[in-house]
């Protein structure tokens, strides 16, 4: 609730900009959940004993092509607070089992498989024409993420009438340098392009006029900020907390290395900093 937001704020911590922040983001999440005129309406009808419409729905669409990641991305998306919700997990490349992975009580998986050769764009593609929400959240297999990640961003959505909204890629994991960093991607809660390709949450309606994800092998996310702005589409960037990109060593998508990241530090603290970037860690020996 609002209130227990409020009592359990810690006035020594909030000299640090980022817990600061952090705890402001907590406070507005549980007014704009239970004191919003929204909020009101359903409170007032559930009261009243009139029908309720279901919270918006979600499909999150997550394509991965490491087996090992599997398990973890039922775990993270089950965690997910948003009660209205439905994975597409695509399996693409070789070495995944046969028998398609077991979902957790309550949360709805539809699975989709595609030779390594496809084109990544293709993959999301053929994982969003076989998801029925409303809208639809990229994931990433390997990021950390808040249970209140999607609901977060549907919030945004919400007050800013956006076709597209994310998260900023503020907060990264330097596995290599075993840091924590937050980058300084200027205001948040405003119009931008510069979003993170883990948090991506669009419109069914808008991915449809966009024809799918481009069939491109890399920068999908980008593509798709472009086609959503040719078309006329609103996008918006929310706050960064509950998201926590990880680097490694291996290979991605984004070429740039950890230097470029530790450049643009704001702030930085030692080791896998989940508390600070408000995300749930990996079970021991994920």
């Amino acid at each position: 609730s609002l209130a227990t937001a409020v009592s359990k704020a810690d006035r020594d911590r909030l000299v640090d900009p980022t817990e600061r922040e952090r705890v402001s983001v907590t406070q507005r999440r549980a007014a704009l959940l239970s004191h919003s005129l929204p909020a009101r309406l359903r409170q007032l009808r559930c009261a009243a004993g009139l029908p309720v419409l279901p919270e918006p729905s979600i499909s999150v669409v997550v394509a991965t092509n490491r087996p090992a990641m599997v398990d973890r991305v039922l775990r993270i998306v089950a965690l997910q607070d948003h009660p209205n919700l439905e994975l597409v997990l695509a399996l693409h490349g070789d070495g995944f089992a046969e028998a398609d992975p077991v979902a957790p009580d309550g949360l709805p998986v539809t699975v989709v498989r595609a030779p390594a050769d496809t084109v990544f764009g293709h993959v999301l593609s053929e994982a969003s024409a076989r998801a029925g929400g409303e809208w639809i959240a990229k994931m990433d297999d390997d990021d950390w993420y808040s249970p209140e990640h999607l609901t977060d961003l549907l919030l945004a959505a919400s007050y800013s009438g956006a076709d597209l909204v994310g998260k900023g890629s503020e907060f990264v994991y330097l596995e290599a340098a075993n840091l924590t960093v937050r980058r300084d991607l200027g205001n948040n809660e405003v119009a931008s392009r510069t979003l993170a390709g883990g948090t991506l949450l669009v419109r069914a309606e808008t991915l449809r006029e966009a024809s799918g994800w481009r069939g491109v092998k890399r920068g999908v996310d980008l593509a798709l900020i472009d086609d959503v702005t040719t078309a006329g589409g609103q996008i918006w960037r929310t706050h960064p907390f509950g998201y926590l990109l990880r680097r490694t060593g291996g290979e991605h998508t984004w070429k740039v290395n950890e230097e470029y990241f530790l450049r643009q530090a704001d702030q930085q603290w030692d080791g896998l900093a989940t508390e600070v970037a408000g995300v749930v860690g990996d079970p021991e020996g994920d």
